[in-house]
């Protein structure tokens, strides 16, 4: 089963946490799911949600959580969007403890600590192909995410989150862009 978070007007991207090192495997060239209708990969998905059980968080094991989380197919108002990101690079932080005026999320466990991360990447907002500027190769809006910040938390059921925000919404989007050729 996956699982994503997505934002609805800035770039969110929860991420749930992954067995280390696991992540479905996918195609630049031919995708056979959601990823076909964009000319686009499929969106990565994460196998497990749980690790690690107890101790730190890892940078990688972040950086795969942010991936699994941020790529997704969503549907609102009669639309599709595939989000995708690439050349992601997450640095985390030493953890703290729950704070409840800056961790905002719903489902977060206070009695577990939050890791702060901070990072980079590219966001690919896609449209279907043939759709309204839905030509092949230019279907996507996409935006360097230079200085994203963020946290890695676990929820009540133990899996494991990361959101990252970045730059800020609307800022540096290059519309008619390809979908992303680098993971």
């Amino acid at each position: 089963m996956r699982k994503s978070f997505a934002g609805s007007t800035r770039l969110a991207l929860g991420v749930g946490a992954l067995a280390l090192g696991l992540l479905a495997s996918t195609s630049l060239v031919s995708a056979s799911g959601a990823g076909a209708k964009y000319g686009a990969h499929d969106p990565r998905t994460c196998a497990s949600f749980k690790e690690p059980a107890n101790g730190a968080m890892s940078a990688e094991i972040a950086r795969r959580y942010f991936i699994c989380g941020a790529e997704n197919e969503t549907h609102m108002a009669g639309t599709t969007t595939l989000n995708l990101v690439s050349d992601v690079k997450v640095e985390i932080g030493a953890s703290r403890p729950f704070n409840m005026a800056t961790d905002s999320f719903t489902d977060v466990d206070p009695r577990k600590p939050v890791f702060p991360i901070r990072g980079s990447f590219w966001s690919y907002y896609c449209g279907p192909l043939g759709a309204i500027n839905g030509a092949p190769g230019k279907n996507c809006a996409s935006a360097n995410e230079t200085i994203a910040r963020g946290e890695c938390y676990n929820d009540t059921f133990s899996d494991w989150h990361c959101v990252m925000l970045g730059n800020v919404p609307g800022s540096g989007y290059k519309n008619y862009q390809a979908p992303p050729t680098r993971l």
